[in-house]
């Protein structure tokens, strides 16, 4: 979730905002951190309301086939109207 994108979240998003959310995120017992032993590619927000049924104006949900290989996984998705 990115907090920019938040309508809800008050504060200012700027370096001291980051501290200060990352140092309670830290401290919840349920989170674990885990280092990736290579950078994610960069976020991609899903804005469902992006993806509308042109002819029935429903929201288009994604369906997704994960392909499970020894070293990665791979997912592949296509829209359809859940209606």
């Amino acid at each position: 979730m990115r907090l920019k994108d938040n309508p809800d979240f008050v504060l200012p998003i700027d370096s001291e905002t980051e501290i200060y959310v990352w140092n309670i995120v830290k401290q919840l017992e349920d989170v674990t951190f885990y280092e990736l032993p290579s950078e994610r590619p960069p976020l991609v927000v899903f804005n469902r309301y992006d993806h509308v049924d042109p002819e029935l104006g429903t929201i288009l949900e994604p369906v997704c086939k994960l392909s499970h290989q020894v070293s990665f996984i791979t997912i592949e998705c296509h829209f359809e109207s859940v209606y």
